[in-house]
């Protein structure tokens, strides 16, 4: 994997560092860490905060060079194009791989879920309450919720009629999209009706504000705001825009 620096105004090439986890001198791939962390990288959207830019845990100086170590940043465990939902595959705001649960001694305050927002001192997101080692079918509901971003300790969280598959923080607002769920907690999509909807959440305490129906449901974190406007990438090929009335 090559990670290029390249110049905004002209495209000239700044530098480029190689990404390379096996050995160079045997060809092998280095020893496991842990039972639930094998070293290496993978492509992969790249995030960023004031001091690094990072590859999925994989922190990098602003020169381009790899360092040990970074801040608690958001990255996933399979990557942010996959809109499958496979069972402990989270978003995570943290350091490190750590999502494996149970017996593998999984970080105490690691905050992950489905999807994940957040601003300088909040994080919000969607997921279930918990996630057991072995049997999904043991884990906890799915809810919204907010937490600490210094502390993870949980500041509120409530279950939604949705599945949410969109997600984005403005303000003061957390908008989020997805399909209606069934009287099983199974989104209606399944069964045939395309029903979907739109709310509007007030950030501070988790209050519904307000709830639009939507004529389909929108593709995964398919949401973005900008200037006063709402666009959703909808699964049926079309993009609404919405704005404040």
């Amino acid at each position: 994997i090559d990670l290029y620096r390249l110049k905004s105004e002209t495209g000239g090439v700044l530098s480029r560092t190689t990404i390379y986890s096996p050995d160079p001198k045997t060809g092998k791939q280095p020893d496991h860490i842990a039972p639930a962390v094998m070293p290496g990288a993978r492509a992969d959207i790249l995030t960023a905060d004031d001091s690094c830019v990072y590859l999925r845990d994989t922190a990098f100086e602003k020169s381009g060079t790899e360092r040990p170590d970074g801040k608690a940043h958001l990255f996933t465990l399979t990557d942010f194009l996959d809109d499958t939902w496979p069972h402990r595959s989270y978003w995570i705001f943290g350091t490190q791989c750590s999502l494996a649960t149970g017996c593998s001694g999984r970080d105490k305050n690691l905050v992950y879920g489905r999807l994940l927002v957040f601003d300088e001192s909040k994080i919000y997101g969607y997921g279930r309450s918990q996630v057991h080692w072995s049997n999904q079918l043991q884990d906890g509901p799915y809810r919204m919720f907010c937490v600490s971003r210094d502390e993870g300790t949980a500041l509120w969280q409530k279950p939604l009629k949705i599945q949410v598959r969109a997600m984005v923080l403005t303000d003061k607002v957390l908008f989020v999209a997805g399909p209606a769920l069934d009287m099983d907690g199974e989104p209606e999509a399944r069964s045939g009706n395309e029903k979907a909807l739109l709310m509007a959440i007030s950030a501070s305490d988790g209050t519904e504000l307000a709830k639009y129906e939507l004529d389909a449901a929108p593709i995964f974190d398919g949401m973005a705001a900008a200037y006063g406007r709402l666009y959703i990438s909808m699964t049926d090929g079309s993009l609404v825009c919405m704005a404040q009335e």
